[in-house]
């Protein structure tokens, strides 16, 4: 399916949970991210296979003593989106950085919009980056923080 995360435990029981963004080749699973992904969940507001997978994820791996925290860049961070959506409860921090926005479905309670706009949850956009600037990012424009590209930090 393209879905890959990882779950790493600190020695006080907090898990810190990462979700990979989009495969840029093709061959490798594009066609996953982008197509049963991405794409459904952003024209369609439909959960697709990798969203379902990260949130099962989660649940194999949350720490049932400690805190848990979601981080995700890109598919990435529109599946911790998608996990927080989901989970709000159980997680103490959300951080998505240039994220594919979440369907407002998801979004579908007063303490599903309060989490959105709680300290729990920040939405980092980069200057011009193409997917950030679907629409969608309304429900929780007031936790999205915009980071201006600066020349002389550019990796060419």
């Amino acid at each position: 399916t393209g879905f890959q995360a990882i779950a790493l435990e600190d020695q006080e029981g907090n898990v810190y949970f990462s979700f990979r963004g989009s495969d840029g080749d093709f061959s490798r699973g594009m066609q996953h991210d982008w197509v049963d992904a991405n794409l459904k969940e952003f024209f369609l507001g439909d959960e697709g296979i990798q969203q379902q997978q990260a949130v099962e994820f989660f649940d194999r791996n949350k720490s049932e003593t400690g805190q848990n925290a979601v981080f995700g860049h890109s598919l990435g961070g529109n599946l911790t989106s998608h996990v927080f959506a989901q989970r709000e409860g159980e997680i103490s921090q959300a951080f998505c950085y240039n994220a594919n926005p979440i369907s407002q479905r998801y979004l579908d309670t007063p303490e599903k919009q309060q989490a959105f706009q709680s300290e729990r949850f920040t939405f980092a956009i980069t200057e011009k980056d193409p997917v950030s600037g679907f629409k969608g990012h309304e429900s929780y424009e007031n936790r999205t923080v915009y980071i201006q590209n600066k020349k002389e930090d550019a990796v060419l």
